[in-house]
Formats: C-alpha cells, sequence, structure tokens
C-alpha cells in the first residue's frame, strides 16, 4: 500500500493527471483484496493505537466529577453531566465505576468495530432493492 507521495509526478510525456493522494487512494480502492486493506490505507496502525491508548486513559484514567448543569430556560437539568477535574477534589471518580470490570481497549477491537460498522451500514442502508427497513 505505501504512503501518497509528497511530490507531483505526471504520468506521461504529454503531462497527464498529476499522481498524488486522490490516485493513491483510488490504487488502493481497485486493489485493495479486502476491506481492511481499504481501513489501514485511510487510517494507519498508528493512529488506531493512539486511538486505543487515548480510550483506555479516558475511560480508565481521567478523573472526572458529577455537576449540574443548566439548561437554556436556567433551569437545572434532570440529568449531571461528568466534567474533569483534579484527583484531589470531593466526590471525584473516573468515567466508569470502581467495581465494574475493566475491559482492555486494543487496536484489534477498534479494528472489529468499523467493520461491523461497514457492515451494518451495508445491510440496512436501504439503497438496494429488498433491503428496506
Amino acid at each position: 500500500m505505501g504512503t501518497p507521495s509528497s511530490r507531483p509526478v505526471h504520468r506521461s510525456f504529454t503531462g497527464g493527471s498529476v499522481c498524488g493522494p486522490a490516485t493513491w487512494i483510488e490504487h488502493n480502492a481497485q486493489n485493495a483484496k479486502t476491506l481492511a486493506f481499504m481501513l489501514l490505507a485511510l487510517f494507519p496502525m498508528s493512529l488506531i493505537k493512539n486511538i486505543a491508548e487515548q480510550m483506555k486513559k479516558y475511560v480508565y484514567d481521567d478523573w472526572v466529577v458529577e455537576e449540574e448543569e443548566k439548561g437554556r430556560n436556567g433551569n437545572t437539568k434532570k440529568i449531571k453531566v461528568l466534567v474533569q477535574c483534579k484527583e484531589n477534589r470531593e466526590g471525584v471518580r473516573h468515567h466508569v465505576e470502581e467495581d465494574k470490570q475493566n475491559y482492555d481497549v486494543t487496536p484489534g477491537i477498534i479494528i472489529a468495530c468499523h467493520g461491523i460498522l461497514i457492515i451494518t451500514g451495508d445491510h440496512f442502508s436501504g439503497t438496494r432493492r429488498g433491503h428496506t427497513l
């Protein structure tokens, strides 16, 4: 697969279109053997790993406190919101409760979730005959 070229390259001596990111993604779309190749062409593995690390940090490491929020009319809403804060504040906790099971967020889980979204979009798009909701 590779990465898009940063320099413009012409296809022939007569000029032709410039090879760049658009032709790079077109080439990958035409030559990809599976949807996984397309996903990794658009989202490099380093980005997916970073997303997994940030998700773990957000859920299990960041400290939050529940606060009341005002609505547009100035009244307090029934549902409280989680606001990021320092650890030494009263009522502080993580996004998930301590007694619940911790799940390991891995790059594989993120790739699988993207695959499920793609398949679900294909099956329930309603654009083909026989596929209506």
